[in-house]
């Protein structure tokens, strides 16, 4: 019997105009049927896949690829595509990608986006004053409120990719963003 271990490494990166998606699959070359890659991408909002094969797309499927999808590869984003860039949304992302039989050899991921939110964490952290290395009571408070909520974004990336439970997820991601957004910070 032929044997396929069909592989994605969804990192996260920190450019939110792009999505990283890398084939990391074992593939039995030897098997003569070995054809049809497809991928599909259902973006956070949308019920349809945006579907890429090398028949139908820009994009080329080879075995074991490497892409970085912008909103214009997603159909997303429409004009000035090549020019500007739109930031994808956070969110739970649906990736499925298969060969041949289609129906039978594929692998499905629920991937949660946090590229927004761990860029507003990062930019926070800058928020921290270290006053000639004494930490102040204000200081320690938000660090600790920062811990916080990266805890809350790890769990609801936790409660998504490895739970199966995407709604709660979702709902731990917005907790964590309501508590970011209280926090006053003029860090320029």
């Amino acid at each position: 019997m032929v044997k396929h271990n069909l592989v994605l490494d969804i990192p996260d990166v920190l450019a939110p105009c792009t999505l990283v998606i890398n084939d990391i699959s074992s593939y039995n070359f030897n098997d003569p049927n070995l054809c049809c890659q497809m991928l599909e991408i259902t973006p956070p909002g949308f019920n349809t896949a945006i579907v890429f094969n090398n028949s139908n797309n820009n994009i080329s499927l080879n075995y074991n690829f490497s892409l970085a999808l912008t909103a214009c590869d997603l159909g997303l984003q429409t004009e000035n595509c090549g020019n500007e860039y739109c930031d994808l949304s956070d969110g739970v992302y649906i990736i499925r990608y298969s060969i041949s039989p289609n129906d039978v050899v594929y692998v499905e991921y629920n991937h949660l986006r946090v590229t927004n939110i761990m860029n507003k964490y990062k930019t926070t952290l800058c928020c921290i004053d270290i006053n000639k290395n004494k930490l102040g009571y204000d200081n320690v408070k938000l660090m600790k409120t920062l811990s916080d909520i990266r805890t809350y974004i790890d769990a609801a990336k936790a409660m998504v990719e490895n739970c199966g439970r995407a709604q709660e997820g979702m709902a731990m991601y917005n907790y964590a963003l309501s508590l970011l957004d209280k926090i006053n910070c003029n860090y320029c």
